[in-house]
């Protein structure tokens, strides 16, 4: 009914002591899953920030997302930190992933791995909108 925000999944996360994907955990891993367009859940954060559609059913072990970012918007007001690896794969558009103070521009067609444990965030400093896949393990979006 509501798409809460990254910020809120995380603190009611951090109440029962788990990762927001343990709040989507959807059991047993199936042997074959479908994701339909249109029906997946999404994870929205604040107005100006990602939107991540969950492209496989929840389980502790892997997320994959599809995230959208908007001119000028990025995941977050600042980069944060967490323990995890992480690649995105940028499908349209020019994205910028900042790590520390280091800037890296990943075109379509290219992808990027970074080690989640240094404060990071994504961004669209383009005037185009940026669509990519990431994969974050274990689940921390």
């Amino acid at each position: 009914m509501t798409e809460p925000s990254l910020k809120s999944l995380r603190l009611v996360a951090d109440v029962f002591g788990q990762s927001v994907a343990m709040l989507f955990d959807e059991g047993a891993v199936q042997a074959v899953h479908v994701s339909h367009a249109g029906e997946r859940s999404k994870i929205s954060s604040p107005r100006g920030h990602i939107q991540y559609e969950r492209l496989m059913p929840g389980n502790a072990q892997l997320a994959v997302l599809r995230g959208v970012l908007q001119p000028g918007e990025s995941s977050s007001d600042e980069p944060w930190a967490h323990v995890a690896i992480e690649c995105a794969y940028v499908l349209t558009g020019v994205l910028t992933v900042m790590v520390g103070d280091a800037a890296h521009e990943v075109v379509a067609g290219d992808a990027i791995t970074i080690d989640s444990s240094q404060p990071h965030r994504y961004c669209n400093t383009t005037p185009h909108t940026v669509e990519f896949i990431l994969s974050v393990n274990p689940p921390t979006p």
